[in-house]
């Protein structure tokens, strides 16, 4: 059981599901194939396959075991789009603040729980806030705009 429940978007439930639908019908029919195949082969002590088979049969089960923790412990959270400028560089990004799970910086993801999403959520357009990066070093942002994700 989850500690606490996992903040994500209505979309992202939807993603998870579809993918413990495929997990359930395409991949654990195909590990359980290969397990088959690979039983056959006899001495399962020195059967690399078989030891494959079973590494993938838990990474699955783990897997399956997570998404089911989410679909159970779950709220839904909608995203929130902002504009931010660091004020030192004179720099303005776009990024979309999400759940833990979600968070994905290259998509421009971040997390409401990094350092830089706890300094900005709840903040009005036109504030600046300081916060400590990860790395130790003090930040000064503006949000210059902000939005609900639709």
């Amino acid at each position: 059981m989850a500690e606490r429940l996992h903040q994500i978007t209505a979309q992202y439930l939807e993603d998870i599901k579809k993918e413990k639908e495929y997990l359930n019908t395409v991949e654990v029919p195909q590990n359980q194939q290969a397990l088959q195949e690979a039983r056959a082969l006899g001495d399962l002590s020195e059967n690399a396959e078989y030891a494959a088979a079973k590494e993938k049969e838990k990474q699955l089960n783990d897997r399956l075991a997570e998404i089911n923790d989410i679909i159970r412990y779950h709220e839904i959270i909608t995203a929130e789009w902002c504009t931010i400028r660091y004020d030192e560089l004179g720099i303005t990004k776009d990024i979309v603040l999400v759940g833990v799970l979600e968070a994905d910086p290259e998509q421009k993801k971040i997390s409401r729980e990094s350092p830089l999403g706890k300094a900005i959520s709840g903040r009005k357009v036109g504030e600046t806030v300081t916060f400590t990066s990860g790395t130790g070093k003090k930040v000064v942002v503006t949000l210059v705009s902000k939005g609900k994700m639709k």
